[in-house]
């Protein structure tokens, strides 16, 4: 029974060496935690954390500016598209007055007389001067249909027109013989006519010299009448209102003919070119503000795609750092569990160890007592045998 233990005994111890061999075997194969190349990657992941929230930070930023942007781009396209409508309707407006004007300038009732002798195309007088404002009808009723008189070079006798005459009241006028042109003295605190008249050349500046002298303008019907008296021959005053006066006669004037507002037209025209004039440069400076505030938008915009993308680049790489620290972590956890169970494993195998080679050497000291008992058993028998062999001779 006791040699049966001790090869039990030793058998067991065998198959414990076997067994803590191939744990010893394995705890060297076990992957060592490389905390160094984690604290790395930790901190790593920590940098691209903080850029990421700083990056957001930065896109929140700039999406709240978006929808100011994107109104001050509204409202400045909004201005510009204003202003061009509101030039657009001058432009209507001014073409309007100009097809007028062109029609009258034409003379509709002696259009072929004028085409006939090549006289179609001349300057009209009205379109070569200007009036102050208020005194248009005054000018119209002193000059009547002289302000729509036809500006020549040079009147001789073989003019055609002179065989043919206009089936219509018309004028003529040229500046090849310049005259002394109009006085431009006061009489009697009354300003001369044509000192209310701008002239844009010098034939209109001649021959208005010509048809306005001792023409004199009357701020009142009152004042006409108290110094009619004292006008001289060929003198003559007009109120605002057109009505003439000389010294024995007044005349009424009334807008009788389509000549009348030309000369307002004319000025409405200019002051139109001038609005125009105006709202260009001010369309220019809102497109230009328009066109910085559009480009403010784009790059706004732009930082926001790139911002958006750097974000997600940024995340991306976060993600595979926090990936590779995980793994790291639960590889380095998983080597430090089993490392902890094999050294437990170890020390449970050297305990049973220690125990079964106390049971073999129990067996062992046994055996050599039985041993020993045996052989001096068997010493006495043949001691005895020997004893018996020699009593029975």
């Amino acid at each position: 029974v006791q040699d049966a233990r001790r090869e039990h005994a030793e058998k067991l111890l065998l198959q414990l060496d076997h067994r803590s061999n191939r744990l010893q075997q394995e705890q060297d194969t076990l992957v060592v935690p490389d905390n160094a190349a984690l604290s790395d990657l930790r901190g790593r992941l920590e940098v691209q954390e903080q850029e990421a929230q700083e990056l957001r930070a930065r896109l929140e930023g700039h999406e709240h500016e978006l929808p100011r942007f994107e109104q001050d781009a509204r409202e400045a396209q909004q201005s510009v598209e204003a202003t061009s409508a509101k030039i657009t309707s001058l432009d209507a407006r001014r073409a309007a007055l100009d097809a007028l004007q062109a029609r009258l300038a034409r003379g509709e009732n002696i259009k072929a007389w004028l085409e006939q002798h090549r006289l179609d195309g001349h300057r009209r007088l009205w379109q070569g001067m200007r009036i102050e404002q208020g005194w248009d009808d005054a000018l119209e009723a002193v000059l009547d249909e002289r302000l729509n008189a036809i500006a020549v070079e040079r009147m001789e006798i073989d003019e055609s027109w002179w065989s043919e005459h206009p089936p219509a009241k018309i004028a003529v006028y040229t500046a090849e013989q310049p005259g002394a042109g109009s006085s431009a003295q006061q009489w009697r605190g009354m300003r001369p006519l044509a000192s209310f008249v701008t002239c844009l050349d010098s034939a209109v500046g001649v021959v208005l010299g010509e048809w306005l002298n001792c023409v004199y303008a009357s701020e009142s019907v009152e004042s006409a009448l108290e110094l009619r008296h004292l006008a001289g021959p060929g003198v003559t005053l007009v109120t605002r209102e057109g009505h003439l006066f000389t010294r024995h006669s007044v005349s009424f004037h009334a807008p009788d003919s389509e000549l009348h507002g030309v000369l307002s037209r004319q000025r409405e025209i200019d002051r139109i070119g001038e609005d125009i004039a105006a709202e260009e440069a001010v369309l220019e400076d809102r497109r230009r503000a328009a066109e910085e505030r559009d480009l403010a938008l784009t790059e706004l915009r732009n930082r926001i795609a790139s911002l958006r993308s750097e974000i997600g680049s940024t995340q991306e790489q976060a993600h595979t750092l926090e990936l590779e620290v995980l793994r790291l972590s639960e590889q380095a956890d998983r080597s430090s569990q089993r490392s902890m169970q094999i050294g437990h494993e170890i020390e449970e195998i050297a305990a049973q160890k220690e125990q079964e080679v106390e049971q073999r050497e129990i067996a062992v000291e046994q055996l050599d007592r039985l041993r020993t008992e045996r052989e001096d058993l068997d010493t006495k028998l043949r001691e005895g045998d020997l004893a018996y062999r020699r009593s029975e001779h």
